[in-house]
């Protein structure tokens, strides 16, 4: 995957880098146990969580230098032998388009222009996004959304520490402004995302999807997840 982005100078940078997502099946198509904290020890705000977060990633003014995107990289499929192409384009505010091509699933579009969602694809052509999934669109396009968190969701709460993968991670439930709430898992040490559930009501009935990222690599001074496997499973 490549990734450019502009800075305030208009300068562009350019990174080369990898990355692989696998998944059940994309979203535009269409633990282990608690280790609590003791009783007597206090959990940290999610204010204090997310904050740590945006600084263990880069910083605001990092960030802030940043307003738009380029993003290409491969996807596979459980169950499909061959890759998929992705594009997608960002900038601010909340602009966004993708492209996916496949040998096996075809040309794939989705778009947002900070008011209309909407995907093309092979099998059902044009489509406006409504409900729940525009919701979901809207906050996964605005750009450097985790700056702007407290904008996006009207409530965040740390409730447990709980164990990912062996290591210890504050669990944080964030309710966004329209649509279901969204668990977040940040390592306790690094206080990066490491999972992230939630569930989303679609054309296709309502999904549950758990996100995994990992290989987190600096570009552009922004430590970005390289891989993420995708699980979506029908309710």
């Amino acid at each position: 995957m490549s990734i450019t982005s502009v800075s305030p100078d208009g300068g562009a940078h350019l990174r080369r880098i990898s990355f692989r997502v696998c998944t059940a099946i994309l979203l535009s198509l269409c633990l282990y146990p608690v280790s609590a904290r003791g009783s007597d020890e206090a959990l940290p705000k999610a204010e204090q969580i997310l904050e740590k977060s945006i600084e263990a990633t880069g910083g605001r003014a990092a960030y802030e230098k940043l307003h738009n995107r380029i993003t290409r990289g491969t996807f596979s499929v459980a169950g499909m032998t061959s890759k998929a192409k992705m594009t997608s384009y960002s900038a601010e505010p909340q602009k966004q388009y993708v492209l996916i091509e496949s040998d096996t699933l075809g040309k794939i579009e989705t778009g947002i222009d900070g008011k209309t969602a909407w995907k093309i694809t092979t099998m059902m052509g044009p489509q406006v996004i409504e409900g729940e999934e525009r919701a979901l669109m809207m906050r996964d396009s605005r750009f450097n959304a985790l700056l702007y968190w407290e904008k996006l969701y009207k409530s965040a709460e740390c409730v447990a520490v709980e164990e990912i993968d062996g290591k210890p991670c504050y669990k944080v439930v964030m309710t966004p402004n329209e649509g279901s709430a969204q668990t977040v898992y940040f390592d306790q040490k690094t206080y990066l995302m490491v999972k992230s559930e939630f569930s989303v009501e679609t054309a296709m009935g309502k999904l549950s999807i758990v996100l995994t990222p990992s290989d987190y690599k600096r570009v552009d001074g922004i430590l970005i997840a390289h891989e993420v496997v995708q699980n979506i499973v029908g309710i």
